[in-house]
């Protein structure tokens, strides 16, 4: 009986697998689609490490929305909404945890984003920064090169993010 019902089993599976999913376009939508921002080709995970006074640190950022505003001048901008980990590594292993939101603006392949509240609990002595950079295409891969700011940033040197792919 258990080979039979193993075999009923694997066969509904495989039928189930074998279906063709069925299209995002079939579903009703509950009204026109908004266009798409030309900044959303930023979006992402971008994950390196940054080196400060206390020395390397872990560092993660999503960009998750754009919306698309006019600038001066006719300037295409975007306000940009995300988020930061930091986090310690093999070199720096007491460096504390924390996450927390960004919001800011992005300019052509620039970006300027300040903290706008924590997601993880505030580590005691430790406070959230802002990031200004710019945005590298390389064809092959997107990166994200910039530096920390805000009080207690200063020491900071620049860095270079990675856009992770695969996700």
């Amino acid at each position: 009986m258990k080979k039979l019902l193993s075999v009923g089993v694997f066969s509904l599976a495989m039928v189930a697998c074998s279906q063709a999913p069925q299209s995002v376009a079939d579903e009703p939508t509950s009204g026109p689609a908004l266009p798409e921002s030309e900044f959303a080709k930023y979006a992402g995970v971008y994950a390196g490490s940054y080196v400060c006074a206390n020395g390397e640190n872990g560092l993660t950022v999503s960009f998750d929305t754009f919306a698309d505003l006019i600038g001066m001048e006719g300037e295409k901008t975007a306000k940009v909404e995300g988020r930061l980990w930091f986090y310690d590594v093999m070199s720096n292993t007491s460096h504390p945890s924390g996450a927390f939101k960004l919001s800011g603006t992005i300019t052509g392949d620039t970006i300027d984003l300040d903290p706008a509240g924590w997601i993880s609990e505030e580590p005691a002595n430790w406070g959230a920064a802002g990031i200004e950079g710019s945005f590298v295409d390389l064809d092959v891969e997107m990166m994200l090169t910039g530096k920390p700011t805000g009080p207690g940033t200063g020491a900071c040197q620049d860095f270079v993010l990675k856009r992770l792919e695969g996700l």
